[in-house]
């Protein structure tokens, strides 16, 4: 599954737009687009989260406690939203 978001992520930016970090962009956030878990600055993990305010309705989601499991030293969860 991962694998489908990291592919469908990538055509997205060339074909939709630009994604960008920030610390400003959160999961209940209209321009969410996905998050990305990074270990020693590579990319482990992607997924869409839902929206746990349930403003935002997403298909194909995963709630937060469904994220695997990563060691703590030198892991990041970083989300990413469109640029509006």
């Amino acid at each position: 599954m991962s694998k489908l978001v990291l592919a469908l992520t990538a055509l997205s930016l060339f074909a939709c737009g630009e994604v960008e970090d920030s610390d400003t962009c959160n999961v209940y956030d209209e321009n969410y687009s996905h998050t990305v878990i990074y270990c020693n600055d590579e990319v482990v993990h992607a997924d869409i989260l839902c929206d746990d305010n349930g403003v935002h309705e997403r298909d194909m989601c995963v709630g937060a406690d469904q994220l695997p499991d990563m060691p703590l030293d030198n892991c990041e969860n970083v989300n990413k939203c469109w640029r509006i």
